[in-house]
């Protein structure tokens, strides 16, 4: 009995130490857990904290692009000609060249930006910091539209949509206001652009008038009566030239060119046939067409896709190649003739060095030439370059909304002249009467009334005040009227810059005047017919923009037809004129100076057109450059 109790404790007390051996082995794997679960909870705390730096950084990076690009834009609306130098030197940067900043001016949340360029892509490196976590981007730019003046509808001499007729005797010529008047030797310049617009523009230039600047006819140019262009001329058409007549720059044209007698002082490159008449030519000349020359010489060389026929020229200095056929009566050409058809050498026609080579059959006034074989005859077809084709102006005949080179309507002037006209239904009519020595009306920003009126037949004096409406995206106060008639005095206040909208016509009669003091200017929007008449006169400051970039005197017309009639008195008169649809007719024996725009525009008279270059950087009544110059176009960016 006491054998079998001895046993029966002996198991017990296995059973206990199992038991205990089983809990600590559970506490054990249960203290694992736990720490594995308080290590796992410090890793991801890290690692959040650290994504969170990282996010921060992140912002922080895009941040220094966007404060960087809204300090260039501020830059680019300032001076919109800036290049992307300019844009560059304008940012405020550290000592290593970096625009740096912070975020919420908190230190530990920073950036710094670093910029490159190349040509016109701009690339902006922003590193942006939380602590210890970073971020790059490489943010890249383009820097579009034109720094140069064709952002400005000023930005030419004379544009006529459809079509320009000059007969004018003075010269159209430019200047620049920014230095002071106009005058014949200390401030007079060639940059007058004379151009049309649409695929019928047609330039016609007579009379004893010089154009001094570039010509572009998106259809043909005609010069009459001994008619001179001093610049280069571009034309989608034909080119034709009377006697006596001279183009002291390059012609390129798309049809035929024909002159008779006078020079050129450059290169014809044409699509078409060249004839030139007892014309001396200053470089070479390349035509796609068949070429003809009579008399004078060439100091160039010639280049033709088809024949070429030289009748007593005197001299060709460069030599002569050709697709076609070759003839030469008489004259000499010296550097060689290369003909891929038959040559035919008449009256005693001189090659030099007898450097003649061609394919097809020969035919000479004198058999001892020996031209008629090896090596003059070739077998082999010559290698000739070929004659590039002229490429066309761009040309617009649609109503286009788009800014660009070929458009002649920028503005859309219809639609903007019709938001002005509906503010303007209580407009009344404005005269001021020319008796006595004239009455005379002021107008300032805020207010239109006569400051003298003893005239019976001008309006009753009645406090004109503004109304508002926008105009080329800006809102603008105008002084609005119905039909404008002034035969005595229309003022603008010292330091106002006036916008004046007449819903009918503006016309100045008799002796009447209208008088634009310094650093102040006035704009007329005008839904009708514009006359300023023989005796009136418009004076206006020697500098044709103010100090805040407005031009002194501006006519923007929506009308169709003919619309605006210059004539003046004894004073030149100077405007900047948009009008797209409305033929423009200038006739003075005056100066006219600063710019037209118009569907059809003719200047005559013995005062001719001054253009104003100070008119490229104008501002357009609160839009540099038209609203249509240049901007930073993002192109992409990428994470490094």
């Amino acid at each position: 009995m006491r054998q079998i109790l001895i046993q029966s404790n002996s198991k017990h007390t296995k059973q206990q130490g199992y038991t205990l051996v089983s809990v600590l082995i559970m506490s054990l794997m249960a203290g694992t857990v736990v720490l594995s679960s308080l290590q796992s909870s410090v890793i991801q705390e890290r690692l959040t904290g650290n994504f969170q730096k990282k996010i921060n950084a992140r912002l922080l990076a895009e941040k220094g692009v966007f404060d960087t690009l809204d300090s260039m834009t501020t830059t680019l609306s300032a001076n919109p000609t800036s290049t992307i130098q300019e844009l560059v030197a304008a940012l405020p940067t550290d000592a290593h060249g970096n625009i740096t900043g912070q975020g919420h001016q908190l230190s530990d949340l920073a950036y710094a930006v670093n910029l490159s360029h190349a040509g016109s892509e701009l690339t902006l490196t922003s590193k942006g910091s939380r602590f210890e976590g970073l971020s790059q981007l490489n943010a890249i730019f383009e820097l579009q539209g034109s720094a140069s003046s064709k952002t400005s509808p000023f930005a030419d001499g004379i544009i006529g949509c459809e079509g320009v007729d000059i007969s004018a005797s003075g010269s159209i010529d430019s200047y620049n206001s920014a230095l002071g008047d106009y005058h014949i030797t200390t401030n007079k310049g060639k940059e007058a652009v004379v151009k049309t617009v649409t695929s019928s523009g047609l330039i016609s230039l007579s009379g004893a008038s010089t154009i001094e600047g570039d010509v572009f006819a998106t259809h043909s140019l005609a010069l009459k009566s001994g008619a001179t262009i001093d610049g280069d001329v571009f034309a989608n058409g034909n080119v034709t030239l009377p006697s006596s007549s001279d183009i002291h720059g390059n012609v390129t044209l798309r049809g035929n060119y024909k002159q008779s007698s006078g020079t050129v002082g450059g290169t014809i490159h044409a699509n078409g046939t060249v004839t030139l008449n007892e014309t001396k030519l200053g470089g070479n000349l390349k035509s796609r067409g068949i070429v003809n020359i009579t008399g004078n010489k060439i100091t160039g060389s010639i280049l033709s896709q088809q024949d070429v026929t030289l009748t007593r020229v005197l001299t060709v200095g460069g030599g002569v190649q050709t697709h076609g056929k070759y003839t030469q009566i008489g004259g000499v050409v010296s550097n060689g003739v290369r003909a891929k058809g038959n040559v035919h050498l008449k009256e005693s026609a001189q090659i030099s060095n007898d450097d003649l080579r061609y394919n097809g059959i020969g035919t000479f006034y004198t058999h001892s030439l020996g031209y008629g074989v090896s090596p003059y005859a070739q077998e082999v077809p010559l290698n000739l370059p070929d004659v590039a084709e002229v490429v066309a102006l761009p040309t617009d005949d649609s109503e286009a909304t788009e800014t660009t080179g070929s458009t002649c309507d920028v503005h859309s002037i219809e639609f903007e002249v019709l938001t002005v006209d509906a503010s303007a239904d209580n407009a009344k009519d404005l005269t001021i009467s020319g008796s006595g020595t004239g009455d005379i009306y002021l107008l300032s920003d805020a207010i239109g009334d006569f400051s003298l009126n003893n005239g019976s037949q001008s309006s009753p004096s009645k406090i004109i005040t503004p109304v508002t409406a926008d105009f080329l995206g800006v809102n603008h106060k105008f002084l609005a009227y119905d039909n404008v008639t002034i035969k005595g005095h229309l003022k603008v206040a010292p330091g106002a810059n006036v916008m004046m909208y007449v819903k009918g016509n503006f016309k100045m009669s008799g002796s009447s005047s209208l008088t634009i003091p310094d650093n102040s200017s006035l704009t007329l929007v005008i839904k009708g017919a514009v006359e300023i008449g023989g005796g009136a006169q418009v004076y206006t400051p020697a500098k044709g923009i103010t100090t805040t970039g407005q031009p002194v005197f501006s006519i923007y017309s929506s009308y169709s037809g003919t619309g605006i009639d210059i004539t003046g008195g004894t004073e030149s008169i100077y405007a900047a004129i948009y009008a797209p649809k409305t033929d423009i007719t200038i006739s003075s024996d005056v100066a006219f100076k600063g710019s037209v725009l118009g569907n059809k525009v003719t200047v005559s008279g013995d005062g001719g057109l001054h253009y104003d270059t100070a008119l490229s950087k104008a501002k357009v009544v609160g839009n540099p450059s038209g609203g249509s110059g240049q901007k930073l176009v993002f192109k992409g960016w990428k994470t490094i």
